[in-house]
């Protein structure tokens, strides 16, 4: 269950990004909002992978 569960947060962090970018470049956030989710998608990431390697 936890290999499902890491596999499903990478595969949220790794699809959501590129959609966050290309939010980015329509709307045009805020310059403190892409480095803030740049951190939180690196964190969930490496939650994932230790979830997937566990």
């Amino acid at each position: 269950m936890k290999h499902h569960i890491g596999f499903l947060l990478q595969l949220i962090v790794l699809g959501g990004l590129p959609v966050l970018v290309v939010f980015q470049l329509i709307y045009g956030f805020r310059l403190t909002v892409m480095p803030t989710c740049l951190l939180i998608g690196m964190l969930l990431f490496a939650v994932g992978t230790r979830l997937r390697e566990s």
